[in-house]
């Protein structure tokens, strides 16, 4: 028998007037990794932190040397705080046995 657990993922993203997103997600181990991208394109991990502050200054350092983009403006979003439920098999995974 198979079960699942319930886990809260936790990101912020913010937007930017360059067509750039800054990303920090935090990782079932309790770290946060942050990560730029063109929107709509996909990025590997950049940083990995011991928290969301430190995790967003690490995202927007490197949007300002891959992009140049030193400082925000009015078009920029800010942070936005998302949460997404994940469910997780559990250890045990599925009953093989057969009877």
């Amino acid at each position: 028998m198979t079960g699942k657990s319930l886990r809260m993922l936790v990101a912020w993203t913010a937007q930017h007037d360059n067509g750039w997103v800054t990303t920090v997600l935090e990782t079932p181990s309790g770290s946060f990794s942050a990560w730029v991208a063109r929107e709509g394109e996909a990025s590997s991990v950049d940083y990995a932190e011991d928290g969301p502050e430190h995790a967003k200054r690490a995202a927007e350092a490197a949007l300002k040397i891959r992009t140049g983009h030193a400082e925000c403006s009015n078009q920029c979003s800010g942070w936005t705080l998302h949460t997404h439920e994940v469910h997780l098999e559990d250890a045990e995974g599925p009953n093989l046995s057969s009877s």
